[in-house]
């Protein structure tokens, strides 16, 4: 009975073959099946969650003109007061409404900044970076010793050197320096560029400059030491500024620490020994395919109700 069966079942294949209206239907029967396959497969490679809201999700631009809306001018003439020189201050006030207006404007355009991890290899204009930098070297110190230096890394030999000492201290950070939960919180950060078994920082010779922030911990003159006050403090204020100012110019940065390769960055520079590298910078544009660490209103900052108590 069976093999009547299946006999049955192979005469209706075969004149399902052999006729022109069997072959076609069967050949759209394919067709369609791998459309459908296919199809699938590409939506499970580009699977998306529930789309949600950002504080960006509205944001616009009101144009790009610099504008300087107030003035503070130091007095060229100094005042001696207890054998010193100050200065009085020229400084204009803006009207209340225009205060908190600048003041939300800014807070909603620096809420935009985001630190990236593809960057493009299109150059960036020297001078842009030279004025970011100027704007981080206005930064307040302790006792007025500026103690840092920043030092911009284009050629593409010391970024490749960069970057390989780099990967492989960090390859060992991961592997026995930082805790386990340092790592699994850093996981969901990296993961779209390496895995914390096979470290890979391409950005480190692809982006077109590296600034290394250099914290000074004392000043050589005439080859003595001199103290420098704060140079931690100090170094990060400024380096603060410089992620701001970097922001306001178009570009895009990422704050990294290379612990362990600190000594080996600072000799591929020609630093002296005074200075210590405090962070690891790559400058640029981010790539076409760039992307960041998914973020809603739940989790886009830390909340304001926890970073700010009024006492």
């Amino acid at each position: 009975m069976a093999s009547n069966k299946n006999n049955s079942t192979l005469e209706t294949i075969t004149q399902l073959l052999t006729t022109p209206k069997g072959f076609a239907s069967v050949s759209i029967a394919i067709v369609g099946s791998l459309f459908v396959a296919k199809y699938i497969s590409q939506a499970s490679k580009n699977r998306t969650g529930k789309a949600q809201p950002n504080p960006n999700s509205n944001a616009k631009s009101n144009g790009y003109d610099s504008v300087i809306p107030f003035t503070v001018k130091q007095d060229e003439k100094p005042v001696i007061r207890n054998n010193n020189e100050f200065a009085t201050i020229q400084y204009q006030r803006l009207p209340k409404d225009a205060q908190l207006k600048r003041s939300k404007d800014f807070f909603t355009f620096m809420n935009m900044r985001r630190s990236f991890r593809h960057f493009s290899d299109e150059s960036v204009d020297m001078e842009v970076i030279r004025n970011c930098i100027s704007v981080a070297n206005t930064a307040p110190s302790g006792a007025h010793t500026s103690p840092w230096t920043f030092v911009v890394v284009t050629d593409p030999k010391k970024k490749m050197e960069i970057r390989k000492v780099v990967e492989a201290e960090e390859q060992i950070n991961y592997d026995r320096r930082m805790k386990k939960t340092w790592v699994d919180a850093l996981e969901p950060v990296i993961s779209n560029l390496h895995s914390v078994d096979s470290i890979s920082k391409p950005y480190l010779s692809t982006a077109p400059a590296l600034i290394i922030v250099m914290k000074e911990m004392y000043r050589l003159e005439d080859g003595k030491k001199v103290d420098n006050y704060y140079p931690n403090q100090s170094t990060g204020i400024a380096a603060g500024m410089l992620f701001t100012a970097l922001h306001n110019a178009n570009l895009v940065t990422l704050p990294s620490t290379p612990m362990g390769a600190e000594k080996a960055i600072r000799e591929i520079c020609g630093r002296q020994q005074n200075e210590k590298v405090f962070l690891l910078m790559p400058i640029g544009y981010p790539a076409k395919d760039a992307t960041i660490p998914y973020r809603t209103n739940k989790d886009w900052r830390k909340d304001m109700n926890k970073s700010m108590v009024i006492v």
